[in-house]
């Protein structure tokens, strides 16, 4: 132990050396390793003495030389004469709302769905015939009702015109106010008197995501009759659309996707537009529903075009390569999906 603690220091150095030479001669035989390969790599095969090497011409320049060349396949695409590199084939809806794949505009069987399209194709020489086929209806709403029904208060041992309800109401003056009222009772709705007329006391069972659960929403439905005698039903927190339809259609071109035209219209408008050809075209407007519009044409009044409604993409049937799910997907952990 004397020995040991008289020289610790020289101990110390000693071993400190040798780590310091281990290592520097580990560093020199990994440097003289790199230098090997990188040698190796650059290294060049020796030419023959004499030996030329083949001149370039313009000739090795220019693509014809390897367009042309017999060893290249220039397959030539399957497209309709009709077809251009920045225009390609027609193509249209399938008329099938249901499905509504793109398919050529001549197709008369949808492979997607085996719908027959050739009633739409009675007469080919017909420029208006694919019209329904790229027009669609993107939005259908009517003016919303002054009344809105926010509360039923139910009492089990009275009747029907006892119970209290409440409503939000618009004035005359386009304020909101809210008023509480029973069947039977008069409330003003923009500037008009309406008579509370009948309530119907309705439950329903809904899924609630946010809770993701179900439970139980009350869906009275309240029934309001104004001057001329016309009934309106509000539903318990919903909003009643009174009045005419009005629609926004939207006609596509598949073989332009730049091309995009919105038009919004009523019953009796008169559908004036230009057309992609640049052709001029012209309808009357009848707007039978939400999802159905008749469109007849300038010159053939007697003809109906009719225009449908588009499902949204979330809601269109898969393709069928897509309707196979991994086995690790459990059905309870797709309720939530969002698709």
């Amino acid at each position: 132990m004397n020995f040991i603690t008289q020289h610790w220091e020289k101990i110390i150095l000693s071993v400190f050396i040798i780590f310091v030479c281990v290592w520097g001669f580990m560093l020199l035989s990994q440097s003289i390793e790199l230098h090997e390969e990188v040698a190796m790599g650059e290294s060049l095969p020796e030419r023959a003495v004499g030996e030329e090497l083949t001149a370039l011409d313009s000739a090795d320049f220019e693509a014809d030389r390897y367009v042309e060349a017999p060893s290249v396949d220039w397959a030539e695409p399957d497209m309709p004469e009709d077809a251009t590199a920045s225009r390609p084939a027609a193509k249209a809806w399938c008329i099938n709302r249901d499905c509504e794949h793109w398919l050529p505009v001549d197709a008369e069987v949808c492979p997607y769905c085996d719908t027959d399209q050739e009633e739409v194709w009675e007469d080919p020489d017909d420029d208006l015939a694919p019209l329904r086929r790229r027009m669609f209806i993107h939005r259908a709403r009517r003016q919303t009702f002054g009344a809105e029904l926010r509360r039923v208060t139910v009492f089990d041992d009275r009747p029907v015109e006892e119970w209290d309800l409440q409503l939000s109401v618009r004035g005359a003056d386009g304020r909101r106010r809210t008023r509480f009222r029973r069947v039977g009772e008069t409330i003003n709705v923009d500037g008009e008197d309406f008579e509370i007329t009948g309530l119907e006391h309705k439950e329903e069972t809904r899924y609630n995501p946010r809770i993701r659960a179900e439970e139980t929403v009350d869906v009275s439905e309240l029934e309001l009759t104004g001057p001329d005698g016309e009934t309106v039903t509000l539903v318990r927190g919903e909003e009643a659309q009174v009045g005419p339809w009005r629609v926004r259609l939207m006609l596509t071109d598949p073989q332009d996707h730049r091309f995009q035209k919105t038009f919004t219209v009523s019953t009796n408008d008169t559908l004036d537009f230009e057309d992609v050809d640049e052709t001029r075209r012209s309808f009357e407007v009848e707007v039978r529903d939400a999802e159905t519009v008749h469109l007849r044409p300038e010159e053939d009044p007697e003809r109906i075009i009719e225009i449908g409604r588009r499902r949204p993409r979330e809601e269109q049937p898969l393709p069928e390569h897509q309707l196979e799910l991994p086995e690790e997907f459990e059905e309870e952990e797709m309720l939530d999906a969002d698709w």
